[in-house]
């Protein structure tokens, strides 16, 4: 009682204990100050959209206060906005809500299918303590309506290739189209990150204009050319067929070099992404999203994807290798100047492999080179001193 406050984490399990005075009246509010965008992905807006279409309603009052974006008592396309520009990262927070919130467990309510026309409590007071008491909380994390959560460890089906198309290249300035896989599928969504390194590429916008894409918008896309990243996404509820060939939409960029090969350059949602890279399939599990270059069968490929993380790096690394099969790898190591600084083979397994970069590698730019079954896949990574 009185105007005294305090604060009390739980443990790893959501327990949590305190003492107080006889007699006393207290108010428990709880709280959980993480990200945003934790555990919510695109699968989020497609649900959420096809619950405002009556395709498919959320059929759970927590969920349907999940998808109040900004806790205004109405789940409308104003709540896909704000999620999908907290997603790419266009905005990091939403005024007037909280990134969790959390409802006492015995509320029983009135009409489940419609809770938000209802004042259900998000903190409990207890009046003149006099004995041990307890309670339990149900969390609720913002926008995300899909249990298990749709988030960076969603399990994935094996991947759908978009295709790169070299439109014009300028000396160094370049368009690059992106297209549909070259089999037909129907998907409700999709979304993806591309890391780049600043000083060798950077993004100068994203043409939408000749997409056949259904709805897709400006806000879709997020650039920051100092941290190397763009963030793309897209949905549609109702389900959309792609055909071959279809146009997605245009990357322009600019080179530090004559180099016009887009794919040289970026990785896709290097594994610990804010967005893992993934295309939804209609009546079937999500499926990787990975990029090719051309429309030879990318199942067919060894290497599904590499990169390293974090990149620049000052005191350790990881060099990840997504093998499509077990295979061996040889891995070679360069410094800037082509000098061969290490070299080494490993037994690949399918999946993901992680090899430890340390602080015994040379400062400044570094180069790799993968070798599996005769092809070969490079890369580059920046170790700052």
């Amino acid at each position: 009682s009185g105007d005294e406050s305090g604060t009390q984490s739980t443990d790893s399990d959501g327990f949590f204990s305190f003492v107080v005075s006889s007699g006393v009246t207290i108010e428990l509010d709880p709280d959980r100050p993480t990200s945003w965008v934790e555990f919510v992905s695109t699968i989020d807006l497609i649900n959420i959209q096809r619950h405002i279409l009556n395709l498919e309603l959320l059929g759970d009052p927590y969920k349907i206060i999940s998808a109040d974006i900004n806790a205004d008592n109405i789940v409308s396309t104003f709540d896909l906005v704000l999620l999908q520009q907290l997603i790419v990262g266009i905005q990091d927070s939403i005024a007037g809500n909280t990134s969790w919130r959390f409802i006492p467990a015995s509320y029983v309510f009135d009409d489940p299918e419609n809770p938000l026309a209802e004042d259900f409590p998000e903190l409990i007071e207890y009046e003149n303590i006099t004995a041990d008491t307890s309670d339990n909380w149900v969390a609720l994390k913002t926008g995300d309506v899909t249990w298990p959560s749709s988030g960076s460890r969603m399990a994935l089906d094996a991947p759908v290739y978009f295709i790169t198309e070299q439109l014009k290249s300028d000396g160094n300035q370049h368009q690059t189209r992106l297209l549909s896989p070259d089999e037909r599928v129907t998907t409700t969504g999709y979304q993806f990150e591309l890391h780049f390194n600043p000083g060798e590429l950077s993004i100068n916008h994203i043409d939408i204009d000749d997409s056949d894409l259904p709805g897709i918008s400006k806000d879709h896309f997020f650039v920051d050319n100092d941290k190397g990243i763009l963030r793309a996404l897209w949905y549609d509820g109702r389900g959309f067929e792609m055909e071959p060939g279809m146009v997605l939409f245009e990357i322009v960029w600019t080179s530090a070099k004559n180099s016009t090969d887009l794919l040289s350059a970026v990785a896709v949602s290097p594994i610990g992404s804010r967005l893992t890279a993934f295309i939804a399939l209609e009546n079937q599990a999500p499926a990787a999203l990975r990029l090719t270059r051309n429309t030879e069968k990318a199942k067919d490929k060894v290497i599904i994807s590499h990169g390293v993380l974090p990149n620049p790096w000052t005191h350790a690394a990881e060099l990840r290798i997504e093998l499509a099969d077990d295979k061996q790898v040889e891995i070679e190591l360069f410094d800037a100047s082509g000098r061969l600084i290490h070299s080494f083979e490993m037994e690949g397994r399918k999946g993901i492999n992680s090899i430890q970069m340390d602080s015994n590698l040379p400062s400044g730019k570094l180069f790799y080179n993968i070798r599996v079954d005769g092809e070969e896949y490079r890369g580059q990574m920046i170790r700052l001193e």
